[in-house]
């Protein structure tokens, strides 16, 4: 009597699809004997790595996207016939993910360094690739992860944004992005120059002022007078747009006062910053108001009365 082979047959993967590098198989087949019962046994092809078993846990494997992985089922007879027979899958790539994207410091102006950070994961195992691209109002600014500011790249009430972008070696990516509004910086005087360097009650004061905004905004300057010794208040008798000027012969002022020049600087945006200056007015000395004389100034003898 002959005997029969067995067959192997109908030998499958599950699960089919969605299949990842930490995906638990199971390979099943049909074995059939004629002449008697036949169980079938697994062995699993995973880089050139054998594994035996039904189930194989890919995340024990070094299994990573794209792989081919192959189970072939065997079985043989109690006479010597056997038979086998395989059957593939392709581990599938999870795309990476990118979270929590965020730029600092939260407050940013025109001038500040800002740079852009997030999470980043993927569930392959990999270490994807990144990019970070700045734009204004949809305009490419620069790329990288800090980034230093000025007021030729972005303006007061720009909408800045950060986009973090990644890749991973399979194809897969995915990007996040966060934005900040770019606030205003106050304008700041630079430099008060307050003189004459000794005024006197009947001199003029001028009060000269540089102020700066690192916005790039236009700053309109204010001036204002105050005698810190009485308390008084004036209003200049004269200004320019960087200067005024005070009459210290229109106002009441003493010998010994303090005379304070205080300068607001206020930007386009209604922003404004202040400083003064301060000079004390000196003493003036007496002076004649007609030449010292002597009368009589001729025919003067020694018994002649004098008048100066």
């Amino acid at each position: 009597v002959s005997n029969s082979e067995p067959v192997v047959s109908s030998v499958a993967i599950s699960p089919n699809t969605n299949v990842y590098n930490d995906t638990v198989l199971t390979c099943t087949a049909t074995a059939t004997d004629d002449d008697e019962t036949v169980t079938p046994t697994y062995e699993w092809l995973v880089n050139g790595t054998t594994h035996s078993g039904s189930t194989l846990d890919l995340s024990t494997t070094t299994a990573m996207p794209n792989d081919v992985i192959t189970c072939t089922a065997s079985v043989s007879d109690s006479n010597g016939g056997s038979d086998s027979s395989s059957t593939t899958i392709t581990v599938d790539n999870r795309d990476p993910s990118v979270s929590g994207v965020s730029i600092s410091p939260t407050t940013v102006y025109t001038n500040s360094l800002v740079s852009c950070s997030g999470t980043i994961a993927d569930d392959d195992g990999e270490t994807p690739t990144h990019t970070v691209n700045w734009t204004v109002n949809g305009n490419s600014i620069g790329a990288g992860g800090s980034l230093q500011l000025d007021n030729t790249m972005v303006g007061v009430g720009d909408v800045l944004t950060c986009t973090l972008s990644i890749t991973d070696g399979y194809g897969g990516s995915d990007s996040d992005t966060s934005t900040v509004t770019i606030d205003n910086t106050a304008p700041v005087v630079d430099s008060i120059t307050l003189g004459p360097s000794s005024p006197k009650k009947h001199d003029t004061l001028s009060c000269e002022a540089v102020a700066s905004d690192v916005d790039g905004d236009s700053v309109t300057l204010a001036f204002g007078w105050t005698n810190q010794t009485s308390g008084v208040t004036y209003t200049s008798t004269n200004t320019t747009t960087n200067s005024a000027e005070l009459d210290l012969t229109t106002v009441t002022v003493l010998s010994d006062d303090i005379v304070e020049c205080m300068v607001t600087a206020t930007d386009s945006h209604g922003d404004s910053a202040s400083d003064s200056a301060t000079i004390q007015i000196v003493n003036s000395a007496p002076t004649f108001t007609s030449a010292a004389a002597i009368t009589p100034s001729t025919g003067v003898y020694t018994n002649t009365v004098l008048s100066c």
